[in-house]
């Protein structure tokens, strides 16, 4: 990507490729463990009303 856009910044370009790599390890096909949550038991809930947001 360098090769067409002028980071103009080594730690930018640095970034992009790091970002660029880094999605090839978190893509969703690398997610593909089961999870049991058969044991798993709610002991509680908590409910906060929060403010409604309004449209201007």
């Amino acid at each position: 990507m360098s090769q067409i856009v002028d980071y103009g910044d080594p730690y930018m370009e640095m970034l992009s490729i790091f970002l660029r790599l880094l999605e090839k390890v978190i893509a969703d096909s690398s997610w593909a463990a089961e999870v049991d949550l058969s044991d798993v038991v709610l002991v509680g809930v908590k409910h906060t009303k929060r403010p409604r947001w309004t449209s201007r």
